[in-house]
């Protein structure tokens, strides 16, 4: 992914908090002459610690699944290098927030895009504790707690419809794109703006811009 300078991550700002606050990825890859690109939406929780990731997640390791009934999956093998998209908040800017008329509208957004090998989880009782840490690890973040303990039985029969897969980070770009190229006046206007909305997306989008170093 092309990143401006002036809208790669700064210290405030991190692209391992979203992968784990927008966890719902696109997961893409190559196929064949005949299929052309691929490209899934997947759950993905972290295995290694978020806290120890560099900007750029190299070494970062995350779990995600997907049906086997999907052509995409018997595309996947071990070695299989794919992308990661991972998609923050986002929101339209106006031109009536500038102090100019020779403006365009744009689209005010955050997203990483992560290229990572895969490796296909084959021991049952490993891919049955994945899928027990993806429920854990979102419904602690977006749920209401649930216990999964008596599903237990149901989730190990599932495993033969669905295939888990270890995904290592090589590389990664984030793209906060917050108006940084902005003067500051206009940047604290649009800021402003978004944050006195009603929408959750412009109200996220502006608090990232309040962390952002100008």
């Amino acid at each position: 992914m092309f990143v401006p300078a002036h809208f790669r991550p700064g210290p405030d700002l991190s692209t391992a908090d979203i992968v784990c606050q927008y966890p719902l990825a696109i997961l893409m890859s190559n196929g064949d002459d005949s299929t052309g690109p691929l490209a899934t939406h997947v759950p993905v929780i972290p295995e290694s610690d978020p806290g120890e990731w560099p900007q750029d997640l190299a070494g970062a390791r995350l779990f995600t699944h997907m049906s086997r009934a999907n052509p995409h999956c018997s595309a996947l093998h071990n070695g299989s290098v794919a992308v990661l998209a991972f998609t923050g908040p986002g929101a339209y800017v106006s031109p009536a927030l500038y102090d100019t008329t020779e403006i365009a509208p744009t689209w005010d957004y955050v997203a990483v895009h992560a290229r990572v090998v895969l490796e296909r989880i084959e021991d049952r009782a490993h891919a049955l504790d994945v899928m027990r840490r993806t429920v854990e690890t979102l419904e602690s973040r977006f749920g209401s707690g649930w216990d999964m303990s008596a599903a237990l039985n149901f989730f190990d029969k599932m495993l033969s419809a669905v295939e888990v897969f270890r995904a290592t980070v090589l590389d990664a770009q984030g793209m906060f794109k917050l108006s940084q190229e902005q003067p500051p006046r206009t940047f604290a206007r649009v800021r402003d703006d978004f944050a006195a909305r009603r929408s959750t997306t412009h109200q996220d989008v502006a608090a990232l811009m309040k962390r952002t170093s100008r």
